[in-house]
């Protein structure tokens, strides 16, 4: 027989991790399946010594408005608050002035280029500087850390969308953001290394399928 939830969402990323957590902390029946070995998706947090790393995302932006951030405070996480310093060169890596300078340059060439594109068709942001550009792998390394993907996967009207609506307060956590959205997970019911291979809407309930076995839901809620 199978398994029955009022709500079952697929993915045990932020988002996935959020909606559990409201909907188990509502009174709701509720089921996390994660495809993956570990919840948190883009955000993971391990120790090295003492220091706790973030190979994924590791800002709160925009935090004074971010949920996150309250979340931190209340779950007892400690927030820095100074500023990011990205634009300081952390000991001498043998970028020179010159080199920084030119990147800037070409930095903002492309940015303008984009914004000039905002009110036409969406285009991928490497529509905006050429391929042969020096500065082009630079700033192809940035999207992946900004965006958590390259210029050739990243839309240009939902960038515009983000930074538009951006502000400066860059705040980081301590103890790592992925360890805050792990943490967010603590007792909910979650299966790990659990595919969803199909959502049969056929019947009156849900019958979502994986390889250990058949689900039934009310609702399913896909975050993947």
């Amino acid at each position: 027989m199978a398994s029955r939830y009022d709500t079952v969402i697929i993915g045990a990323g932020a988002a996935g991790i959020a909606a559990a957590r409201l909907l188990h902390d509502a009174g709701r029946a509720i089921l996390l399946l994660e495809a993956g070995a570990r919840i948190g998706g883009r955000a993971h947090t391990i120790r090295h010594g003492d220091a706790h790393l973030d190979l994924g995302c590791g800002w709160l932006h925009s935090a004074k408005r971010n949920p996150w951030a309250a979340i931190a405070r209340e779950r007892g996480f400690v927030i820095d608050t100074d500023a990011a310093h990205w634009d300081q060169q952390w000991r001498d890596l043998g970028y020179s002035p010159t080199e920084q300078a030119a990147f800037s340059a070409a930095w903002d060439r492309w940015e303008m280029k984009a914004r000039a594109a905002a009110d036409g068709a969406d285009q991928p942001l490497s529509a905006f500087i050429a391929r042969d550009d020096p500065w082009y792998q630079q700033v192809d390394a940035i999207s992946g850390f900004v965006n958590g993907a390259p210029l050739d996967r990243v839309s240009l009207h939902d960038w515009l969308a983000y930074e538009n609506a951006a502000t400066d307060d860059n705040w980081a956590v301590r103890q790592g953001y992925g360890a805050l959205i792990a943490d967010h997970a603590r007792g909910l019911p979650i299966r790990l290394s659990t595919p969803v291979t199909r959502i049969d809407h056929g019947r009156h309930l849900l019958r979502i399928d994986t390889p250990a076995g058949t689900i039934e839901a009310e609702r399913a809620i896909v975050t993947v």
